[in-house]
């Protein structure tokens, strides 16, 4: 019985050993197609792209930026990239509904911030969302900690507030 117990305490020593505070970036990032879900701020979905010229909540613009959203292949984005130590250094593309985009990017692992190093719009989106979400991957800061390699959140910078969008893996081909 002393034997095994020992084991079992050598067995968790070696693996909270090997455990470290770092996320592993390459497999949350690259490989793979992120697909915007929503644009959040204060925690709620934010609806605040589609006021009226009054002030009042444009329900017509907000149903059109959802039927585009639910399009193949658009509002997404794609990172590839290398480690090199604690910094994740890559490239990235991605398309609004019909403006494209492509960047480098870089990543350090440890903090999860991220800076946009370079981001070439191509092309231009007259719907209220797709603009949105071009201009927030032009702008991002960070990524949230709860992301993982089905989930990916990432926050920027909008003025003065700081936002997340929220995606998951698109499996459209």
């Amino acid at each position: 019985m002393k034997t095994k117990n020992s084991l079992l305490l050598l067995l968790m020593i070696f693996t909270l050993a090997s455990c470290n505070d770092s996320d592993d970036v390459i497999a949350i990032f690259t490989g793979k197609t992120w697909k915007l879900n929503a644009i959040y701020h204060s925690g709620r979905e934010d609806r605040s792209y589609w006021i009226d010229k009054d002030g009042n909540p444009d329900a017509e613009a907000f149903e059109e930026s959802l039927k585009k959203k639910k399009e193949t292949g658009t509002f997404t984005v794609r990172f590839d990239g290398a480690q090199e130590g604690d910094l994740i250094i890559g490239t990235f593309s991605g398309v609004g509904y019909n403006a494209t985009f492509t960047g480098e990017w870089s990543c350090n692992a440890d903090n999860r911030q991220i800076n946009i190093r370079s981001f070439t719009p191509n092309g231009s989106d007259s719907d209220v969302l797709a603009k949105a979400f071009v201009n927030a991957m032009q702008n991002v800061i960070s990524y949230r900690s709860n992301s993982d390699i089905n989930n990916l959140h990432l926050d920027f910078k909008e003025k003065e507030l700081t936002k997340y969008m929220s995606f998951t893996v698109s499996h459209e081909k």
